[in-house]
Order: C-alpha cells, then sequence, then structure tokens
C-alpha cells in the first residue's frame, strides 16, 4: 500500500469484511465505501468509485443482510482489466453456491466454516492466487511461514513457496479433524445439488412469506438470489418476534429489521411450513 490508495467496497458488508480495510487509514489510504441501492450493490457503482489508485475491491459473495447475490465473475473481469486486486468474503455462500475462484478472477477467498460449510467454530478456509501471493506480505508470521518450518535449530527467513506462509503457527487439529469430515459430506453430496435443492427450500419460504402477508427484503432475480431469505413481518416487532422464534427452537435471524430464514440441503419441506405456523402463532398473540 503507499499513500494516496484507496480500496473499494459496500455499505452493507459483514464488518469482519470493514474493519481491516479500515484500518488502512492509518496509513493513509482511503476506504470507499459504496451505497447499495435498495439492498443491492451494483456493479456499475463499484466501478464508478474506482480510480488510477484503486488497488483493490472487497466484497462478499453474498450479503449477510438480505442474501444478495453479487456477480462475482463480472466484477473480477473488471478488476482483472484494470489491475485491481479481487478479494472475496465467501462465508454466506461457500458450501451452498457454486464457487470457482479462477473462472470469476477472485484473487483471494475466505470463509469461516461454521456456516455452509457445516464446520465448527474457530476454523475455516483461506485461498490466494499465485499470481497475486508475492504482492501479499503476511502480517503474522512465525515458525510454521517459512520454508523449512521443521529445522528448528537453524534460523532461514525463507518464506513458504505457498499459502502456509500465512498460517504462523501450530494448527486447530480438532477443528480441522471435523473440517476435513463436513467438507468429504459437501463433496460427497455435491454442491451443485445442495444448491438445487437450496433453492427449491427458499422458494418454498418466499411462497409462505408471502401467503403470511409478509414483505420480502430479499432480491427476486434469480441471478440475485442465495440460500438466504429474509423478510419483514407487517405490524409487528420483529424483533420481539424473532426472539419468540428461537424460544420455539424456529431458529432464524434478526436482520433488515426483519427475519432472516437460511435453509440448509438437510432441511425439509415441512420443517419450513412448522416454522411458519408458529410464526403464525406468535404472531396472532395478544
Amino acid at each position: 500500500w503507499k499513500e494516496g490508495d484507496n480500496l473499494v467496497t459496500s455499505n452493507v458488508e459483514y464488518p469482519s469484511n470493514v474493519y481491516p480495510w479500515l484500518r488502512l487509514r492509518t496509513r493513509n489510504v482511503e476506504v470507499r465505501m459504496v451505497p447499495a441501492r435498495e439492498g443491492r450493490v451494483r456493479k456499475e457503482d463499484l466501478f464508478d468509485a474506482c480510480d488510477g489508485k484503486t488497488r483493490l475491491i472487497t466484497l462478499s459473495s453474498v450479503e449477510f443482510s438480505n442474501g444478495y447475490r453479487n456477480d462475482l465473475a463480472g466484477i473480477g473481469e473488471y478488476c482483472q482489466r484494470h489491475g485491481i486486486f479481487f478479494c472475496v468474503d465467501a462465508i454466506q455462500s461457500l458450501g451452498v453456491l457454486p464457487m470457482d475462484v479462477k473462472s470469476f478472477g477472485i484473487d483471494a477467498l475466505s470463509a469461516d466454516g461454521h456456516k455452509w460449510l457445516l464446520s465448527p467454530e474457530g476454523i475455516g478456509g483461506f485461498y490466494i492466487s499465485r499470481d497475486v501471493m508475492e504482492m501479499v506480505e503476511p502480517v503474522i508470521l512465525g515458525w510454521h511461514s517459512v520454508k523449512n518450518r521443521f529445522d528448528f535449530e537453524n534460523y532461514d527467513f525463507r518464506l513458504s513457496p505457498d499459502a502456509r506462509r500465512y498460517e504462523p503457527g501450530s494448527m486447530n487439529t480438532v477443528g480441522l479433524s471435523a473440517f476435513n469430515a463436513s467438507l468429504d459430506l459437501l463433496l460427497s453430496l455435491g454442491v451443485d445439488r445442495i444448491w438445487e435443492r437450496v433453492r427449491r427450500l427458499t422458494e418454498r419460504i418466499r411462497e409462505r412469506a408471502a401467503e403470511e402477508g409478509c414483505v420480502l427484503v430479499s432480491p427476486d432475480h434469480p441471478e440475485e438470489r442465495s440460500g438466504i431469505v429474509t423478510f419483514r413481518v407487517p405490524e409487528a416487532d420483529n424483533a420481539a418476534l424473532w426472539r419468540a422464534l428461537l424460544n420455539r427452537k424456529a431458529v432464524c435471524s434478526h436482520r433488515a429489521k426483519g427475519i432472516r430464514v437460511s435453509p440448509h440441503f438437510y432441511n425439509t419441506p415441512e420443517e419450513i411450513d412448522r416454522f411458519f405456523a408458529i410464526l403464525r402463532e406468535e404472531r396472532s398473540r395478544p
């Protein structure tokens, strides 16, 4: 990074994809936050925010609040044409939506494992393209970062030639074992099959929400959809309703002033119907 550089992101990112970049302000790097329009991050707005000093675009594959799916391929193609580093936070899609870092032009991608990847918290994945790895200096270094990591008695400060340079110390072996089991399960099913299953479940959620008179917050265009559906219940305290649903073991989240539902492949249409039956009961309480 050089003084006067800038990076571009949106104003609806999860904090994990905001605070690390805001810290660059101490180095006089500008963080440009593009406002979303009706919950959508328009790629044209991102491009308009770029100039000759833009070094990076960082964005979520799917926005956490309403499930808007960004056009990664279109943004990646723009970044490659203009020499801009493309960084993706994929936690809201990896494991449910197909992901191809090379065809999407992604330089770096990260995702914790505890959401769609079905692993425990505290373990995740990180990808960085070999084309840009030498440009990205590790922030934290340790014994595991170097090439001859097991030669403890001779100090040889040559970084590992692969992404292990970003792993400074001993790994979370228990979490890693569970993560491997989760990945085996997902790969045995196939992400394409998982997405088709989840797509059908989210379609049922949309239909049931409409039947209940709810207002859909998530985008409706098929190419903008993901495994997340957020809706608002009119004339109701949605935060209180969310707490009531949790108390009934109907697991959901309170996002965008509404209710966020995220079914996975193991959920069933009957469970979705039961969820809305509980919602109706709680909504009708005086």
